[in-house]
Formats: structure tokens, C-alpha cells, sequence
């Protein structure tokens, strides 16, 4: 293939080749602070998008070889070279485990193709018009009762404890106000960065907006895993890189022509990735995709086991001490409720791949199947299915699955894969 002619738009020629760069940077990066979820040493069992997806153990190392590879060869100035073993591999490691539909992992696969199959030009549109989207997605998720009556409530409580504050003396109404105020900035972002005269504003609170959770998220305040931060300083140099001051491109290898019908895929996984978020309430799009980050207002599955079986659960797998795990599920005796005691699948997560669980009601049931094979609970295990909180009450309905088999018949129901393997 020959070179293409010479782009014009060379502020976008250089906006493209560091937002490559910083693509080559902070994939590694990531997939460093959450190793043992792509390394295979999890100790969780990985659920595959398809049953069918199972493959043998060195495929795993082989494509982040490949990811690796592909990030050194962007970094040489092999921009097109690297973003292809990129796109390959790390959409192969993620094909293999549903676990790994980390955020990140989510939008920096996004941008590695559209930087891969559209221009320059037309590849910062897109970006931008995909940065804008996650704003205002993630604002709209959080706001409303569940987020300020929990998170919003913490990191609040975390942030004013740095100055001898407590929240817990102020009116409800005052806590809730200022617990919301982050979704409100989010809400804000969106805008200003849509239009040239109000563009640098955006980018300056959006700055500020994502500091702050670094301080709050971080150490000194709710202490979150190196992800979450790390992942909160990337995003808001991506958005200076889009928006900010014109850029120069230097020390990139010539582009090479694409095939005519590579632009129309860049342009068709940035429109579904900003429309799929619309049909979250059907159920045909997943939380975090949609961008509904620190949302704890979506729908919940807890996961429980009789006491008489828990000698049976391997000890890596945390549970509610006994007067924490009543069960939620509406019973008629109280003692029986006291019988249950849950898993706490969201720490077995954090403490054994470095990365929260993908918060999707399949994966959660899923994983619940594995814990049933391998444990041979049989009835002794139940499933509470949360609905997603009422935005203005936090209220939820809740749905009991107890048994192997009406665990097993639920999942059914899926199109993507609700199975995952043995524990590891």
C-alpha cells in the first residue's frame, strides 16, 4: 500500500499521535495494577463472553505478550503497527473473561480502533464526541438517592474530615446537596466541552472534578484500589490531548492507506457505544459500559449460603460474620434469615485480582454457579436479585433464587455467557 498525501489538518495529525501515545502508556500501566486479573493468577474463575470461548492456558500469556508488544511498537513510532496487535490482543483478553470489562480496559479498546480506522480528523471527532457522551452518562447515573444517600455521602464525609467537619451533624437535606454536587459537575462538563468559547472552562473542572477524586478515592480518604486512581489521572489527560491547545505531531511513522470501509467501522463503534447506553433500562446494555461509574444505584445481586454448608467454600472467599448477614430476601421468621450468610464477592474481587467485579447481574450468577459445582451446595445456596433503586427513594424489589436449579434455570436467559469455569 502507498503512503497517503500529506494531512492537512496537522493539529489533528498531532492530537491523534500523542493520544496513540498515551494509549501505548497507560494500557500497560493498568493492566500492571490489576495484574492478576489478566494474568490468569486470580483466584476467581473466569466467565468467558461465550461458553465456547474456553481455550488453552498459554493463550492468555501469548495475548498480552501481544498487547505489550503492540503498546513498544507505538512508542517506536510504529503508530499503526501497534495499534493493530492492540486492538487484537487486548480485545482478545477480554473476549476470554467478562471480569476484565473494566472501564479503562472498555474506552481504551474504543480509541486503539477508532485511532486505528479512521483519520485523524474524523478520529478526534469521534473521541470527542465519545468523551463528551461518558460525562454525561456518568452524571446521569449518579444522580439520585442511592448515590448521595452512599457514595456521594463517604466521599463527602472523607473530604470534610480533612478540615475537622462532620456531615453527620448537618441536615439531610444540606448532605445530600453537596453529595450531589459531583454528578452535577459531571452534568456540567458535558456542555462546555461541546463548544469552542467554553471548551477550556470544561477541561479546567473537569481537571479539578477528577483531582478531587484522586485525594478522596485515594491514601488519605476511601483508600481505593491504584486502578481507580490511575484511571482518574489517564482520562483527564486524554481530554486535554482532544480538547486542549493544537498539538504538533512529531516522530511518527507515515500512515499508511486504509481500506475505504475502515472509517464507517470507527464511526459505527463510536455511535454504539454512545447509543447502546440508551437501552441500559431494557437490560441490553451493561452498567459499566454505559458509563455508570460510582453508581451504586443500579441493580444488586447478593449471593448467600447456608450456614450448615460454609466449611464446604474454599477460605480465599470472604463472608458476612453472622450478625451482618441476616439475608435481605423477605422471609417470614427471623431466625431463618439469620441461617444465610452472604458472600462478599465485591472484596473477593478486590483482594485476588486487584480490580472490582464487573457489576452485572450475569457474571455475579456466574460465579455463583462455579462456587455451587465446586462446593456441591446443592439448595444450600441462594441468590438475591435486586432491581436497580427508585432514583427518588432508593427503594429496590428483590427476587429469590434458591437452589442449584433455579440458579441454573435463571441464567438461561442470558445471550452471553453466564457459565464460568471450576475454581481456580
Amino acid at each position: 500500500m502507498s503512503d497517503l498525501p500529506p494531512v492537512t489538518d496537522e493539529h489533528s495529525t498531532g492530537r491523534a499521535a500523542w493520544l496513540a501515545r498515551l494509549w501505548a502508556v497507560a494500557t500497560p500501566l493498568l493492566v500492571g495494577v490489576t495484574w492478576p486479573l489478566w494474568s490468569g493468577a486470580a483466584r476467581l474463575p473466569a466467565v468467558p463472553a461465550a461458553d465456547w470461548l474456553r481455550t488453552p492456558p498459554f493463550v492468555g500469556p501469548l495475548l498480552l505478550a501481544g498487547a505489550a508488544w503492540g503498546a513498544l511498537c507505538v512508542l517506536r513510532g510504529k503508530c499503526q503497527t501497534g495499534l493493530a496487535y492492540g486492538v487484537v490482543c487486548l480485545g482478545g483478553l477480554m473476549l476470554l473473561d467478562q471480569l476484565r470489562w473494566q472501564p479503562w480496559a472498555y474506552h481504551l479498546l474504543i480509541m486503539a480502533v477508532v485511532l486505528l480506522t479512521a483519520g485523524p480528523t474524523l478520529a478526534v471527532r469521534l473521541l470527542r464526541a465519545l468523551a463528551v457522551s461518558v460525562y454525561f452518562y456518568s452524571a446521569v447515573a449518579k444522580l439520585d438517592y442511592a448515590f448521595a444517600s452512599t457514595l456521594g455521602r463517604q466521599m463527602l464525609e472523607a473530604a470534610t474530615g480533612w478540615v475537622g467537619l462532620s456531615p453527620r451533624e448537618w441536615p439531610v437535606w444540606l448532605v445530600f446537596g453537596l453529595a450531589l454536587a459531583m454528578p452535577v459537575a459531571e452534568g456540567l462538563i458535558a456542555p462546555l466541552l461541546c463548544f469552542r468559547k467554553t471548551r477550556r472552562v470544561g477541561l479546567l473542572l473537569a481537571t479539578a472534578m477528577h483531582a478531587g477524586a484522586v485525594l478522596v478515592l485515594g491514601p488519605l480518604g476511601l483508600g481505593h484500589r491504584p486502578g481507580v486512581l490511575l484511571w482518574n489521572l489517564v482520562f483527564p489527560t486524554h481530554l486535554w490531548l482532544l480538547f486542549g491547545p493544537p498539538i504538533r505531531s512529531a516522530g511518527m511513522q507515515a500512515v499508511r492507506a486504509r481500506p475505504s470501509w475502515a472509517p464507517a467501522v470507527a464511526v459505527g463503534i463510536v455511535v454504539l457505544a454512545i447509543v447502546g447506553p440508551l437501552t441500559r433500562p431494557l437490560g441490553w446494555w451493561d452498567r459499566w459500559p454505559s458509563w455508570g461509574l460510582y453508581a451504586p444505584g443500579g441493580e444488586r445481586t447478593e449471593v448467600l449460603v447456608h450456614r450448615s454448608v460454609v466449611d464446604r467454600l474454599p477460605d480465599s472467599l470472604p463472608l458476612d460474620s453472622p450478625d451482618e448477614a441476616t439475608g435481605r430476601a423477605p422471609t417470614p421468621d427471623a431466625d431463618e434469615q439469620s441461617d444465610w450468610r452472604r458472600l462478599r464477592l465485591d472484596e473477593w474481587s478486590l483482594g485476588n485480582s486487584w480490580a472490582p467485579l464487573y457489576p452485572q447481574r450475569r457474571t455475579t450468577i456466574a460465579l455463583a454457579r462455579s462456587i455451587q459445582s465446586s462446593a456441591r451446595l446443592g439448595d444450600f445456596l441462594r441468590v438475591d436479585l435486586y432491581t436497580a433503586a427508585n432514583r427518588f427513594s432508593g427503594e429496590r424489589q428483590v427476587e429469590t433464587l434458591l437452589g442449584a436449579k433455579a440458579i441454573d434455570a435463571y441464567a438461561e436467559r442470558y445471550w452471553l455467557n453466564a457459565k464460568s469455569g471450576p475454581l481456580p
